[in-house]
C-alpha cells in the first residue's frame, strides 16, 4: 500500500461543502464523504452524551462514599470495606465496559487492541480492590442480607468474566460465543454490584449527619441512571451482533500518544468534576445554603462543559455537527451565567452581602468575566480569526478564576469546620487538576489560530 509522505489538509473541499449524501475528492488521498443517517446521528449523539453524564454520576458517587469513609463514622474494617468495594464496582468496572463502547470519550481515539489491554487492567484491579473489601468483611462480620448475597454474586461473576475475558480475546477465534459469555459475566456482574451499592446505601441512617434521606435515594438514582447505560452497550452489540468498525489510521506514534493521553484527560476530568460538585451539593444540604451549589454547577460543570464541548477530544461532543456543538456550547454558557447570578442574588438575599475576602472578591471577579464573554460570544460566530481570539481571551480567564475562587472557598472558617482536612486536600487536587488540563487545552487551541 502506498502512503502519502505528508498528511491530507482536505484542500480539495475547502472551495466549498459538499452538497450531495455522497461525494468523493481526490487530493493527496482519495475522500468519499458521507452524509450521516438522521436517526443514526441522532443515536450517536444522544448515546455519547449519556455517557459523558454516566462520567459525571460515576465520580459523584464514588466522591460520596470517599467523603462517608473520610468521616469515620464507621469502625476502620467497615471504612475499608466500603472504600475498596466501591472503588472497584464503581469506578474500575463501568469505566473497563466503557472503554469498549465505540462512542466513549476517553477511548475514542484508541486502536481495539489497546482498549482491550486497558480494558483488562481495569478489570483485574476492579476484581483486586473489591475481592479485598470482601475478605476485611468476612473476616470481620459476615452477615447473609440481599447486599452481602448481591456483593458475592457480583464477586464471583466479575472473577469468571475475567477468566472469560482472558480467553475470549487472547484466541483469534472467529466465533462470538466466548465474547458473548464473557459480556454475561460482565454485565451480570456490574448489576449486582449496582443493587449491592443501592442496599447498602440504604443502611445510612438519613440523621446521623451525613446525609439527609432524599439525597439517599438521588444517590441511588445516580447509580441506576449509570448502570443502565454502561449496560447497553455490551447488550445491544450482542443482540444487534453489531462488530467494532475497522478504520485505518496512519499516524506517527507521538501522536498517537497524544491524541489518546488526551482523550483520557478529559474522561477523568469528567470523573473528578462530577466528585467535586457532589461535595459542594452535600455542604449546601447541610448549611441549607443555595449559593455553593449553584456557583459549583454554574463554573464547574455547565461553564466547564460549554468549553470541553468545542474541544476536538471531548467524548460526548465528538459526533455532533460544528453548527450543533456551537449551540451547545452557547446554551451551557447562559445556564451558567443565570445560575451564578442566582447564586449571588441568593447571598445578598440571605444578608451574608459579599465579604472583603478572597472568595468574595475571585468570585465578583468571576462573574464579571462571565457577562463580557458572554456578550464576545455571538461575535465569535463570525468567521473572523481576531474575534474567536478576543471570546477565547476572556473565556479561559473566566473558568481559571472561577476554580481560584472555588479552593478559596475550601479554606473558609464554615467549610473547614464542616468537613476533614483530608477531604479539602483531595477537593482542591481535583480542581487544580481539571481546571489546569481544560486551560492548557483551550489555550493551546487559541495559540493554533494565531
Amino acid at each position: 500500500m502506498e502512503v502519502a509522505n505528508r498528511a491530507c489538509n482536505l484542500e480539495c473541499i475547502k472551495k466549498g461543502p459538499p452538497v450531495e449524501p455522497v461525494m468523493e475528492f481526490v487530493g493527496p488521498v482519495k475522500i468519499v464523504l458521507v452524509q450521516p443517517d438522521e436517526r443514526a446521528y441522532r443515536r450517536k449523539t444522544i448515546g455519547s452524551g449519556c455517557i459523558g453524564l454516566a462520567y459525571l454520576m460515576i465520580g459523584a458517587t464514588v466522591m460520596t462514599v470517599l467523603f462517608y469513609t473520610s468521616t469515620f463514622k464507621e469502625k476502620i474494617s467497615i471504612n475499608s470495606h466500603i472504600f475498596l468495594c466501591a472503588v472497584g464496582y464503581q469506578l474500575c468496572m463501568p469505566l473497563a465496559i466503557l472503554l469498549i463502547s465505540d462512542l466513549n470519550g476517553p477511548s475514542a481515539s484508541m486502536k481495539l487492541k489497546d482498549r482491550k489491554c486497558q480494558h483488562l487492567i481495569l478489570q483485574i484491579f476492579g476484581l483486586m480492590c473489591s475481592a479485598g473489601g470482601s475478605v476485611i468483611i468476612i473476616l470481620y462480620k459476615l452477615a447473609f442480607t440481599l447486599h452481602s448475597i448481591a456483593g458475592l454474586a457480583a464477586g464471583g461473576f466479575a472473577f469468571f468474566g475475567v477468566i472469560t475475558g482472558i480467553v475470549a480475546y487472547a484466541k483469534k477465534s472467529k466465533s462470538s460465543v466466548p465474547k458473548i459469555i464473557h459480556t454475561i459475566f460482565g454485565t451480570s456482574s456490574f448489576v449486582a454490584a449496582s443493587l449491592c451499592f443501592g442496599t447498602g446505601v440504604l443502611k445510612i441512617k438519613p440523621k446521623s449527619g451525613f446525609v439527609t434521606s432524599d439525597f439517599i435515594y438521588f444517590l441511588i438514582f445516580f447509580c441506576g441512571f449509570y448502570t443502565l447505560i454502561v449496560v447497553y452497550g455490551p447488550i445491544y452489540k450482542w443482540i444487534k451482533f453489531v462488530g467494532p468498525i475497522k478504520v485505518l489510521v496512519i499516524e506517527s506514534k507521538a501522536e498517537y500518544c497524544r491524541t489518546v493521553w488526551c482523550f483520557i484527560g478529559l474522561g477523568i476530568s469528567q470523573v473528578l468534576m462530577g466528585a467535586t460538585i457532589m461535595v459542594i451539593l452535600l455542604y449546601s444540604i447541610a448549611t441549607y445554603d443555595g449559593h455553593p451549589v449553584l456557583y459549583g454547577l454554574a463554573y464547574h460543570f455547565f461553564s466547564a462543559e460549554a468549553i470541553l464541548s468545542l474541544n476536538y477530544a471531548n467524548g460526548w461532543t465528538s459526533p455532533m455537527r460544528l453548527r450543533h456543538r456551537r449551540f451547545v456550547h452557547a446554551f451551557l454558557q447562559v445556564c451558567a451565567l443565570s445560575c451564578a447570578i442566582t447564586g449571588t442574588i441568593i447571598l445578598v438575599v440571605n444578608g451574608k452581602g459579599l465579604s472583603k475576602s478572597a472568595h468574595s472578591a475571585t468570585g465578583l471577579i468571576t462573574v464579571a468575566l462571565s457577562v463580557i464573554s458572554l456578550m464576545t460570544g455571538p461575535f465569535a460566530l463570525l468567521k473572523r480569526r481576531c474575534t474567536k481570539i478576543v471570546h477565547m481571551s476572556f473565556g479561559i480567564p473566566t473558568f481559571l478564576m472561577s476554580s481560584v475562587s472555588i479552593c478559596c472557598s475550601f479554606v473558609t472558617p464554615a467549610f473547614k469546620n464542616w468537613t476533614s482536612p483530608l477531604v479539602i486536600y483531595i477537593l482542591t487536587g481535583f480542581v487544580v487538576f481539571y481546571t489546569t488540563f481544560i486551560v492548557v487545552a483551550s489555550f493551546m487551541k487559541c495559540m493554533m489560530r494565531i
